[in-house]
């Protein structure tokens, strides 16, 4: 199956490209399943400078629904940074759409302090803030998968604190197998420049790693532009097969929630 669960459209304030130009785009370029995970927006609109506002929730909920006759399946979803404050309002949001995904892209240090992986490098102790917010998000029981848990490397070699970070992040994966992000929004990051090619992510130790130790897997562009959903996705596939990961693919639950299944579960 040709898929990606992970898509960024205008709605979230730093992509671009329409709900129908991705969904043109990914019929033309014969994707079976596209879903659309907008960074989630909060009510009194919480990282408003790069999240969607908290207004245009509907309008952008029902440009997905109207994607939904096509002949490939269409996905509403929506991208969330977990935090246990807002397990309510999550809770809430997944009886609106197909389901979540968990991306952590910012923690707080203390009062007015936040500390993101795409910026600087971290502290040991902001190891430890990122590691215990992306198991809490596996923990909560409300994400269809984590993405790109090994963004953290974004700016980071694979030193011995990032090899305690993966062991802690694909242990709790394994344990309440939830399935991991081959991301390759890295690949893009590090084709214009935005990152350091000799990190970056997808990061080949951090998935050998998550082989060895038995994670489950799926890919997605994280796409932040039209054509990157079919500019990487080959790469993407091959990164996949070069780690010798398997690749879960993604079904529909009775209840019409996103789910995944092994190829022997076919």
């Amino acid at each position: 199956m040709k898929y990606n669960l992970h898509t960024h459209s205008v709605y979230c304030g730093h992509a671009t490209g329409t709900i129908n130009e991705y969904a043109e785009y990914a019929e033309k370029c014969n994707f079976d399943l596209l879903g659309f995970s907008d960074h989630i927006p909060f009510p009194d609109n919480h990282f408003k400078s790069s999240r969607m506002d908290y207004s245009k929730r509907k309008d952008y909920q029902e440009d997905v629904r109207r994607e939904k006759d096509r002949g490939m399946k269409v996905l509403l979803g929506y991208e969330c940074d977990y935090s246990t404050e807002w397990k309510g309002y999550f809770e809430d949001i997944l009886g609106e759409v197909d389901y979540l995904i968990a991306g952590t892209h910012y923690m707080r240090r203390d009062v007015g302090n936040i500390v993101t992986p795409f910026y600087a490098p971290f502290s040991q102790k902001d190891f430890v803030l990122y590691t215990d917010a992306t198991i809490k998000a596996m923990e909560s029981g409300l994400f269809a998968f984590i993405a790109h848990p090994d963004v953290y490397l974004c700016t980071l070699p694979f030193d011995k604190n990032a090899y305690l970070a993966a062991v802690d992040l694909i242990t709790a994966a394994t344990e309440l197998n939830i399935p991991l992000e081959i991301n390759s929004n890295g690949m893009a990051k590090a084709d214009s420049g935005a990152v350091n090619k000799d990190c970056g992510y997808p990061n080949k130790e951090f998935w050998t790693l998550a082989k060895e130790m038995g994670a489950k897997a799926v890919i997605s562009s994280d796409a932040h532009k039209v054509e990157n959903l079919e500019k990487y996705y080959e790469r993407i596939v091959d990164f996949a097969d070069e780690i010798k990961i398997e690749l879960l693919e993604p079904v529909l639950s009775k209840d019409g929630k996103l789910s995944f299944r092994t190829q022997e579960d076919k």
